[in-house]
């Protein structure tokens, strides 16, 4: 613990230190030039980043996003982020800090979401009136729950991942909750879209907040898409961040006329309700043809155990490129679902393998790990043709 307490201790005087001098100087940013920093309000907060960052000295990967964000007036947020350390996301930042301060909120805030009965009974004895968390805390306080302990909630708000329909629909038959779901990127500090009790599309991620322009973008042409049509969600607005500090390469390849590409896939309805498809990374190509392994879990997961979940990953195919294999938490009848997702699905979609696991490797904030669920799949699959 004391080598960890000096290792964060060591980063924190560093980033002051930097803080301090950039905070006395004027910083050139390579697509507007130079911006006048002096006097500015500043935020530093670690969390996880990309992983192509060069490391650090203190063996992490460091980097500096450059965000000057209107929050509370006219202050500029410095979001300053180390690979590996997560004590504080720009959205507990944002949404759980500085939202309560500006409107005179009174925080209740609990060291472990995954407590849910103790989550629970904290929302019933303080009666709380404002929740979020992403769906995996959410299905836990929804098992863990009794009749009663959200009666003084008016707004439940999740996200970072999707909300499937059985949790919403678990919630307003136990509890008449409406969960509201949203959508945000580090990058965009960080909400981008969010359903709200006057506008809500149960399965969308609501609409844009003010002064947030979406524009999708064909991931082939470049072109812009009709309504209803999937492709590249690209984000343009004051709250976007202006670049990566020092680092015009991942800038580059991030922004583009102003334009933060978030890497994720959906599209807008006529209504102007964004739909969140899934990142890019998970879609895969099959003979030829994107397939969406998030549609896949979606259409899964209707057909699964009561508390049972699911994920949809690919591993590599000599003939058609990938081969799809759903992992599941409970065992089930592969012929029946199959032929049930069949419905609802093209034959290249359907899971060509099932796995049973008693869990899904989740990462700290929540969401499902794809990325090891991947490795895990590959390695069990791997091990099983050489056996």
């Amino acid at each position: 613990m004391a080598r960890e307490f000096g290792r964060t201790e060591r980063v924190a005087d560093y980033l002051r230190q930097e803080l301090a001098r950039l905070l006395q100087m004027e910083v050139r940013d390579p697509r507007i030039g130079m911006v006048s920093v002096i006097g500015a309000a500043a935020t530093l907060i670690y969390l996880k980043f990309k992983k192509v960052l060069p490391k650090s000295k203190w063996g992490g990967r460091l980097a500096i996003a450059l965000i000057f964000t209107p929050f509370l007036g006219n202050a500029f947020g410095w979001l300053f982020t180390e690979l590996g350390r997560q004590p504080w996301a720009v959205f507990g930042l944002m949404t759980t800090f500085w939202l309560p301060i500006s409107h005179g909120m009174t925080m209740l805030t609990y060291a472990n979401p995954l407590d849910f009965k103790k989550v629970c009974t904290i929302v019933r004895d303080e009666k709380a009136t404002f929740i979020v968390g992403t769906p995996a805390f959410f299905w836990g306080y929804l098992r863990k729950s009794e009749e009663g302990d959200f009666a003084s909630l008016r707004i439940a708000m999740t996200g970072a991942d999707k909300c499937p329909d059985a949790l919403r629909e678990g919630f307003k038959t136990k509890h008449n909750i409406t969960l509201y779901e949203g959508y945000g990127a580090t990058e965009c500090s960080p909400v981008i879209s969010v359903n709200t009790p006057e506008f809500n599309r149960p399965g969308s991620v609501g609409k844009p907040i003010p002064g947030l322009q979406v524009r999708i973008e064909n991931y082939a042409t470049g072109e812009e898409c009709g309504q209803g049509e999937d492709g590249r969600i690209l984000v343009k607005g004051d709250s976007v961040m202006k670049g990566y500090f020092n680092d015009f390469e991942q800038t580059s390849l991030h922004i583009r006329h102003g334009w933060y590409d978030t890497g994720d896939m959906g599209n807008l309805d006529r209504d102007g309700y964004l739909w969140h498809v899934g990142r890019l990374k998970r879609f895969v190509k099959i003979g030829g043809e994107m397939v969406s392994l998030v549609k896949i879990e979606d259409i899964l997961e209707k057909f699964l155990p009561e508390d049972s979940h699911c994920c949809v990953v690919e591993i590599p195919d000599a003939i058609k490129g990938a081969k799809i294999v759903a992992v599941v938490t409970t065992p089930l009848d592969e012929k029946t679902v199959l032929k049930q997702m069949a419905q609802h699905l093209p034959p290249i979609s359907l899971p060509k393998i099932f796995l049973v696991w008693e869990n899904l490797p989740k990462m700290g904030s929540g969401k499902i790990d794809f990325r090891t669920i991947s490795e895990m799949a590959r390695e069990q699959l791997s091990r099983k043709s050489i056996s």
